[in-house]
């Protein structure tokens, strides 16, 4: 009667296989050799990857951050040569302005302020 067995398996009356009672035995480490939770994808004491799945987990995250950290980076130079340009602007127009009067050389840089500089262009 295997209909019987069926049903007495699925409310716990009878043993279930051997692969349902290995789920229930505890995880061991494969590096210290710590017993931990059936349902543990990491080791609690050195943090060893148990299961595939956290493995696969983890190869992702890695992946995802690395990515993430590309992004950053290209952001990063982007905004390092704009500002390197809008420097070089900048320098350009102070240069050109003392060119057009040299008493502006004389001035300290600590003293050109926005204010200051809009003035320059007056004169």
């Amino acid at each position: 009667m295997p209909h019987v067995r069926t049903y007495c398996k699925a409310y716990g009356l009878v043993e279930k296989d051997q692969q349902t009672i290995n789920k229930l035995q505890s995880k061991q480490s494969p590096n210290c050799n710590e017993p931990n939770k059936p349902e543990s994808k990491f080791c609690a004491k050195c943090h060893m990857v148990l299961t595939y799945d956290a493995y696969s987990e983890t190869i992702e995250e890695k992946q995802q951050k690395e990515s993430e950290v590309k992004e950053l980076k290209d952001k990063y130079e982007q905004d390092m040569k704009s500002m390197k340009d809008e420097m070089n602007q900048q320098f350009k127009h102070i240069m050109a302005m003392i060119q057009q009067n040299s008493q502006l050389a004389y001035i300290k840089p600590e003293a050109l302020t926005t204010k200051k500089l809009n003035l320059a262009n007056d004169l």
